[in-house]
């Protein structure tokens, strides 16, 4: 019930009878404010520096914390991100799986596997002939061709998130470029 090293003081009949002088501490044990309550930010007691010092940090923060709306511009910049990034996930993953199974010499007949070659022939292309093919291990073939789109559609993809970006983040075309 007492703490070690505490005394406890009577109190006399006049400290008893007075109400106190905050009306939040009229309440009961469990509705009062804690430090980090929205009624103790609201109002500080100005006798307590604590209490000051706590609202004016909570002011600056809730000013990083809250987000303007979305421009039109920057509404279709995340869409075209997201696009942008699921086609690039999935043509990778294509190439990926292209390269993975010409190197350990997958069944042709498969189809799973003619549906890969199917996807990635039209994709690699442009790409045939630059370097030639080299067999590996146990006969498997290294397409360089695949290595080259695969890089290619990185970067191509990435520089085209990023001028999407930017444009989005432009304030008014009119009055010449203003960044925000």
């Amino acid at each position: 019930m007492f703490r070690r090293g505490t005394t406890t003081k009577e109190r006399g009949p006049s400290e008893r009878t007075q109400p106190s002088s905050d009306p939040r501490q009229d309440r009961p044990v469990g509705e009062q404010p804690g430090p980090y309550s929205s009624e103790a930010r609201r109002e500080p007691r100005r006798g307590d520096g604590h209490a000051v010092r706590e609202e004016e940090r909570m002011v600056g923060r809730a000013e990083m914390v809250e987000r303007a709306p979305l421009s039109m511009g920057q509404y279709l910049a995340n869409w075209f991100t997201l696009l942008a990034g699921t086609a690039l996930v999935f043509f990778e993953t294509v190439l990926a799986l292209r390269l993975f199974f010409k190197l350990t010499t997958a069944d042709n007949t498969n189809g799973f596997v003619k549906l890969v070659y199917h996807f990635s022939g039209a994709v690699i292309r442009p790409f045939d002939g630059i370097i030639s093919n080299q067999t590996v291990v146990k006969g498997g073939i290294l397409e360089p061709s695949v290595l080259i789109a695969m890089a290619l559609f990185l970067i191509g993809a990435v520089l085209a998130i990023w001028v999407v970006r930017s444009l989005a983040s432009v304030r008014s075309w009119g009055s010449g470029l203003i960044w925000r």
